[in-house]
C-alpha cells in the first residue's frame, strides 16, 4: 500500500495546483481502471511494463482478490478526495467490467491498450455523464 499512497498523494497534490493554478475551470476526474481490473482473469496475475522491464524491474505478481482490493481502495480514495473538493468524478470500472464481459476491448495490435471498440465505449460512457 505504501506505493499506491505515494502515488495518490502525488495524484491529489496535482490536482491542488490545478485549482490553485486554475481557480475557475472545472477539473473533472475520470478514473479509467487497469486492464486486471476489468477483465476476470485467474489467478496469479502476472503485469509488467515496457518501463518496468527497461530498468529491469521485477514484475508484479499479485492475486484477483488483492487487485480488486486495491482497486477498491485507490477508487474509494478519489471519490472521497473528489467530495471533499467539490470535484466532479466518474469512475468507469463496473461499466467497463460489464462491457468486457461480452466485448473485447483491447487488442489485437496492442493488448495494453483499448481498441476501437474500447475507446468507442469509454468516450460513450464520459460523455454520458456530462449531460
Amino acid at each position: 500500500k505504501k506505493q499506491i499512497n505515494q502515488s495518490l498523494e502525488i495524484f491529489y497534490l496535482s490536482m491542488n495546483y490545478l485549482k490553485n493554478k486554475f481557480p475557475s475551470s472545472k477539473i473533472k476526474i475520470i478514473y479509467i481502471p487497469s486492464l486486471p481490473t476489468i477483465y476476470e482473469f485467474n489467478d496469479p496475475i502476472n503485469t509488467w511494463s515496457n518501463y518496468a522491464k527497461k530498468k529491469k524491474f521485477e514484475n508484479v505478481i499479485t492475486t484477483r482478490d488483492q487487485n480488486e482490493q486495491n482497486s477498491l481502495y485507490v477508487r474509494e480514495s478519489i471519490n472521497q478526495y473528489s467530495i471533499k473538493n467539490n470535484l466532479f468524478y466518474l469512475d468507469l470500472t463496473k461499466s467497463l467490467q460489464n462491457f468486457a464481459k461480452q466485448n473485447i476491448i483491447h487488442g489485437p495490435i496492442d493488448y495494453g491498450h483499448f481498441n476501437k471498440l474500447g475507446y468507442e465505449f469509454f468516450s460513450k460512457e464520459i460523455l454520458k455523464s456530462l449531460n
